[in-house]
């Protein structure tokens, strides 16, 4: 079915690109450390395509500069999401508590 001229709805693999694209921003590349952890920004989006928030936004939309600007606070939410988790792997806290189980 084809949609009517001026619609258009926010896209899943977009959010994570852009949130990707952000985490990679400014990060020198490293050979003995992936750049952004696949598996976590994977988790991360399924977990918020799966919330009430995600299903309430993830409508069809008036135009493609209003999908674009859903994306874009997606992709933003995971990338604070995604560095918060980081962040906190890296708390040595963290790690000792990890280490105990």
């Amino acid at each position: 079915m084809i949609d009517p001229v001026g619609s258009a709805y926010p896209m899943r693999a977009l959010v994570r690109h852009k949130a990707k694209a952000k985490l990679i921003e400014g990060i020198e590349f490293q050979d003995d450390c992936p750049l952004v952890d696949e598996d976590l920004l994977r988790d991360l989006a399924t977990t918020l395509f799966q919330s009430k928030q995600a299903q309430d936004l993830y409508t069809q939309c008036h135009s493609r500069h209003e999908a674009d600007e859903i994306e874009n606070r997606f992709a933003t939410e995971l990338v604070e999401t995604y560095k918060q988790i980081k962040q906190q792997e890296a708390n040595p806290l963290v790690q000792l508590l990890n280490g105990l189980l």
